[in-house]
């Protein structure tokens, strides 16, 4: 069975708590982290073996397949859209975006670009 191929960006609390959940699935490979915490990050990739990266496209030129935003609510929507337009499926934690207009323009790209969001 192919293993679905999970980045996050960033690696707080609620970070963790869904790759506690993930961990347990044997169809969820949690392979990547961007985290400007390089202890934070450091510990990340020890515990689920996942690279550290800096930048969503390397993530994209690793293989791989959805990310989660799981970064400060405020770079939601720069995250969030950057991942959209690689071609990401994402899954974004609450709030999507910190204002209306930003939520508008999030929805019309994941339209556009047909991806899982």
């Amino acid at each position: 069975m192919d293993k679905i191929k999970v980045g996050f960006v960033g690696g707080g609390f609620i970070a963790r708590v869904h790759m506690e959940i993930l961990s347990n699935r044997e169809d969820v490979e949690i392979a990547g982290i961007i985290e400007p915490d390089e202890s934070r990050a450091k510990s990340i990739s020890e515990k689920y073996g996942a690279r550290i990266f800096e930048r969503l496209k390397d993530m994209k030129d690793a293989g791989i397949d959805a990310v989660y935003i799981t970064s400060p609510n405020f770079t939601h929507f720069l995250y969030a859209s950057e991942a959209v337009e690689l071609g990401f499926s994402v899954f974004c934690e609450k709030p999507m975006t910190i204002n209306y207009e930003e939520a508008k323009t999030l929805e019309k790209l994941v339209e556009e670009k047909g991806v899982i969001f």
